[in-house]
């Protein structure tokens, strides 16, 4: 039997209601796939970045600790007085740069350990923002 000539428009309308309601179900499932794969990809990215900060902080900790040996060995052996130096040479020069620098960030720690923030660290000792930051990120206690 023919479907009746009032019922013909009905089932168009909802043939064509259940192929779009298909079609949004399908792009819903396809956004939601790329959304849970970028959710992934950031938090590996996030763990790398992690691992990254950790491993610069560990290098620019041995760095000021080496300059910092290196200096006591040549004030021990009297090759670099606490004076300020006669500027020479150049490598008299990068001598007395070391030495200043190593007096900023001795400073800049010391202050941030007393507390201070980084706008009153910076005007006390001439560094950087960004110098003054390292030195925070280098010396804040690290959260597990």
């Amino acid at each position: 039997m023919p479907p009746l000539p009032e019922l013909t428009p009905l089932l168009i309308a909802f043939a064509g209601s259940a192929l779009l309601t298909l079609f949004f179900l399908l792009c819903w499932l396809g956004a939601s796939r790329r959304s849970r794969e970028q959710g992934l990809m950031l938090k590996r990215l996030q763990r790398e970045l992690g691992m990254i900060q950790a491993g610069n902080i560990g290098l620019g900790k041995k760095l000021l600790t080496l300059q910092r040996d290196l200096l006591r060995q040549r004030q021990d052996s009297g090759a670099g007085a606490m004076t300020v130096p006669v500027r020479a040479s150049a490598a008299n020069d990068q001598d007395w740069q070391a030495e200043e620098a190593l007096r900023e960030f001795d400073q800049a720690q010391h202050l941030l350990a007393q507390g201070n923030d980084l706008d009153q660290v910076i005007r006390q000792t001439g560094l950087t923002r960004s110098e003054a930051e390292l030195i925070q990120l280098l010396y804040q206690p690290q959260s597990a």
